[in-house]
């Protein structure tokens, strides 16, 4: 059980890391992508429906108002609800903190960063200035 705990645990916080491999921030940035201020990124997310996912795996998050967070990581043979918090830094980084669990594993998701419009596109980035940060592609659905 403490192998998969470990396994899930380094999956989860891998999953958002699966935008294409040539993309970075200096690309995303070129093609005309925005950097999205603190009040966007509430009004954005608070009671949507915010995906990631890689070939191997699917992470969804739903923040709610008021920093409440409820989350799900899918693999082929096994899922996770997971529950945490959200906040908006000020420097504008998107923070996720959240705690999965179920009857074979426990895992922590903890991560932030800055968000960036493309048209109907987000990209999450570690980085706001850094051109060859990776950007990791997150679908909304309000």
């Amino acid at each position: 059980m403490f192998k998969n705990a470990i396994f899930l645990f380094a999956a989860v916080c891998a999953i958002p890391l699966s935008a294409n491999a040539e993309d970075n921030l200096g690309t995303v940035l070129s093609a005309g992508a925005t950097k999205l201020t603190a009040d966007q990124i509430r009004s954005l997310v608070v009671g949507s429906r915010v995906e990631a996912g890689s070939p191997t795996a699917q992470f969804l998050f739903q923040p709610k108002e008021g920093g409440a967070l409820w989350g799900q990581v899918r693999y082929p043979k096994i899922s996770a609800d997971g529950s945490g918090s959200w906040k908006i830094t000020d420097d504008g980084r998107l923070c996720l903190k959240l705690d999965y669990a179920n009857a074979k594993f426990n895992g922590t998701f903890d991560k932030c960063g800055f968000w960036f419009q493309q048209g109907d596109k987000y990209w999450v980035s570690g980085s706001d200035a850094e051109k060859d940060a990776p950007v990791h592609l997150y679908h909304v659905t309000k």
